[in-house]
Parts: C-alpha cells; sequence; structure tokens
C-alpha cells in the first residue's frame, strides 16, 4: 500500500522547498517507509528517506533518518516530515535509544542526537531522560 502527499519545508536560510512524501507500508505490516522526493525532482532522482517501525498501538519508533544525496541536507525536512508522520501514523514517534532500545541492535548515532536536539529547542520533540529517547506527539 502506497500513499502520497506534498509538504513544504523551511530550509536553514529561510528558503521553501516542496516536496513529495510516498508513504508506503511493508507486507509484513510492520514498517513504513517514507521517501521524500524534490519537487521537481533532482537529476540523481534520489531522496530523502525515514524508515518507522509500528512498535503498538500508541508508539512507532524511527529505525532511520538519512539524506540519499546532499540536496536534501539542511533543508528543514524533519521538522516538517517528523511531526507530520507521527500524525499520518497517529502515533507517538521516538527515536532510538542509547540506554534502553526498543528493538535489537539498536543505536542513535551522534549526527542523529544532533538532528533530534534541534527539534528540541524548537519545540517540535520533547527527550525523555527515563527512557534516553525524544518523543513528537502526533497532532490530529
Amino acid at each position: 500500500m502506497t500513499e502520497e502527499f506534498e509538504v513544504e519545508c523551511k530550509s536553514k536560510t529561510g528558503e521553501n522547498f516542496g516536496y513529495l512524501v510516498k508513504a508506503i507500508f511493508d507486507e509484513n505490516g510492520q514498517n513504513y517507509i517514507f521517501n521524500i522526493h524534490a519537487i521537481p525532482p533532482i537529476a540523481s532522482n534520489d531522496f530523502f528517506q525515514v524508515t518507522v517501525h509500528i512498535k503498538d498501538q500508541k508508539t512507532a519508533k524511527t529505525t532511520a533518518i538519512y539524506a540519499n544525496d546532499s540536496y536534501y541536507r539542511q533543508k528543514g525536512i524533519p521538522e516538517t516530515v517528523l511531526p507530520l508522520i507521527a500524525s499520518f501514523l497517529n502515533r507517538k514517534l521516538v527515536s532510538s535509544s542509547q540506554r534502553i532500545p526498543l528493538l535489537t541492535g539498536e543505536r542513535r548515532s551522534q549526527e542523529a542526537t544532533s538532528m533530534w536536539e534541534r527539534l528540541t529547542h524548537k519545540g517540535i520533540a520533547i527527550y525523555n531522560s527515563q527512557l534516553d529517547h525524544y518523543e513528537i506527539e502526533p497532532h490530529t
């Protein structure tokens, strides 16, 4: 199952960029892959990707967030897309934890921690020190 929607993100420099988000639900029923494509598409046809594991009825966990092409860096995509993903799934979106993993092999890189800290400073996410993860609540 695939759903698509368009979003506009504000870059670090204040420019607005349009993206097409393709939400792909995998066959085993526990993961969503969100591929975020530039509008118009960039020459490499690469995309920004967020992979989310559905933990339970209330929680979804980000398992990967990355830009396949440097074009997507500093474009404000996490600030816009992660809250939309939480609302799309109607679940709290949580980061990986360094101390209390929800999944086997889970880890949060320093780059990811920096991104989540930026979202926290902007009031988009909160840090849960007991579980050592960041959270974004869905907006209904």
